[in-house]
């Protein structure tokens, strides 16, 4: 059985998913860019780079292609708490682990 979602409710699902994507690209995005280029040696750094960048790229098509089936089922309550404890988990393992925020004061 499809499951349809209404004009009133599409319109700040569809507000919510660029409010995403917005906040995505200002904090998160830019760091698939950013640690890959510094995390390889310099002979090795175009074909890490390469490396990353298919991966960040397969990634935000898992990202896109699982939101809204996701959100069909799990309804508001449930789907953005699913990602939002994705970012809350890769802030703290950034936070502990990567060296250049490794214990800083944001």
């Amino acid at each position: 059985m499809k499951k349809v979602i209404s004009k009133t409710s599409s319109i700040p699902v569809m507000v919510l998913i660029c409010i995403f994507a917005l906040a995505f690209e200002w904090s998160w995005g830019p760091l698939g860019w950013t640690v890959a280029s510094k995390m390889f040696p310099i002979e090795l750094r175009s074909a890490g780079q390469s490396v990353a960048v298919a991966v960040n790229i397969l990634l935000t098509l898992l990202v896109t292609e699982s939101f809204l089936p996701l959100l069909c089922p799990l309804r508001f309550g449930l789907g953005h708490p699913f990602y939002a404890g994705w970012i809350t988990a890769l802030t703290v393992f950034f936070y502990l682990f990567l060296h250049e925020t490794k214990r800083c004061a944001f």
